[in-house]
């Protein structure tokens, strides 16, 4: 794109003028600067570079800058002022920077390419999802209820908050985490070979690499659990996305953290 420079001002800056109009201040604009503005800048650079190799290292490491700010809460106060909203706010904003800067590199805001493909809702995407929510199930449950990592704990939840509760996973953690580990950090690595042995150890280097992001989730006790079990949810993912596009990716995962979060939980 011709004004791909741009993207810094309606990503980053428009949100902090936002924020000073509405709240009279800015919170963090170091932080805002560190972990929103300089990955924004790192996602943009692979846009006049022609190394494939080069582009995917930025790319990686741009999305890797931008997931540590949010997953580690470096971001988390930004939008104190608006209390109950703010963590939404925080998520919705991350993603949009993701989508924006790493899109107008890749040119997918101007031609149909795998990040586009899947990524509204289909009935295919769907069925995919389902399928793979169901085979990672039928792993994961078993292991942590043997483990003791989850009990079984079914919530009582009115239809309304059970809603609520899948909309909100699948916009503040479905949608980040499948944008981050799958549409560029998997679909970057999974570039540079055609080979299916080399698509399948993509798969699982990515799947382990989200599996040890949850390290600090949990305690020292159940460290290992969890990174076995987000490893496995990590590769179920990576099918849903390379079988139907990121819209299935975020779909199965939100299906495992919503049953997750009815029906289990951690001691």
């Amino acid at each position: 794109m011709k004004y791909a420079w741009l993207a810094p001002i309606y990503t980053v800056f428009v949100p902090v003028f936002f924020l000073l109009v509405f709240t009279g201040g800015i919170l963090n604009l170091d932080r805002i600067l560190i972990w929103y503005l300089l990955p924004c800048i790192v996602l943009l650079f692979p846009k006049i570079i022609s190394d494939a190799r080069y582009k995917t290292i930025l790319y990686v490491l741009g999305i890797i800058l931008l997931w540590i700010g949010f997953d580690h809460r470096y971001t988390g106060g930004i939008f104190d002022a608006f209390e109950d909203l703010g963590y939404i706010m925080n998520s919705l904003w991350m993603a949009c920077i993701g989508f924006v800067t790493y899109g107008i590199g890749e040119g997918i805001h101007d031609k149909q390419n795998d990040m586009d493909r899947g990524l509204l809702p289909s009935m295919y995407a769907s069925i995919v999802a389902n399928k793979v929510t169901v085979m990672a199930s039928v792993i994961i449950i078993p292991l942590d209820l043997l483990t003791s990592f989850l009990i079984w704990n079914p919530q009582e939840f009115d239809l309304f908050n059970i809603m609520i509760s899948f909309v909100g996973i699948a916009l503040t953690i479905g949608l980040q985490e499948e944008m981050v580990f799958r549409a560029v950090i998997l679909k970057e690595l999974g570039k540079h070979g055609e080979f299916v042995n080399y698509q399948r150890v993509v798969l699982v280097l990515v799947s382990i690499l989200f599996g040890l992001t949850h390290w600090n989730n949990t305690t020292s006790e159940y460290f290992l659990t969890y990174v076995i079990t987000a490893t496995i949810a990590g590769i179920a993912y990576g099918l849903s996305f390379r079988k139907a596009g990121l819209f299935s990716a975020i779909l199965s995962h939100t299906l495992i953290d919503w049953f997750w979060a009815l029906l289990l939980k951690r001691p």
